[in-house]
């Protein structure tokens, strides 16, 4: 299985110490390894939205979003594309990835966020609305 690295801009390290003792991590990361497998984000343009039980990764090249169940709390992560009302869920138990690809507008702002959820219910929780942009 072959593992690809992608740049995200700001240090892992500065991410930590921002996020320590917060619900919820929003940004940019820097570069760490994926696993083609799932799909995960490839490109230097990925945003990342992060809160305790869910990741989600938007790749600007492609319009991909990769969200991952980070605990094993009973709940499924999903991601969230305001203004387009798409979703994204990782309902596979801590560790479960999901990848989704859109077709959204080119050259587009977005906003995105990770959520923790039931199906059929509202979400229990989410990130702040992180913005990116669609890649030309």
């Amino acid at each position: 299985m072959e593992k690809r690295s992608i740049g995200l801009g700001l240090g892992m390290s500065l991410l930590a110490l921002l996020c320590v003792g917060a619900s919820a991590c929003v940004g940019e990361a820097e570069v760490e390894e994926y696993d083609e497998q799932i799909g995960q984000a490839e490109s230097e343009l990925s945003y990342v939205a992060e809160i305790a039980g869910a990741r989600a990764v938007f790749d600007s090249y492609g319009e991909r979003m990769l969200v991952t169940d980070t605990r094993s709390d009973g709940h499924s992560a999903v991601s969230e594309i305001s203004r387009w009302n798409q979703f994204c869920w990782a309902s596979g138990g801590n560790g479960a990835s999901q990848q989704c690809n859109y077709t959204l507008p080119e050259g587009q702002l977005i906003e995105f966020r990770a959520c923790v959820a039931d199906r059929g219910n509202p979400f229990l929780s989410c990130s702040p609305w992180v913005t990116a942009n669609t890649a030309d």
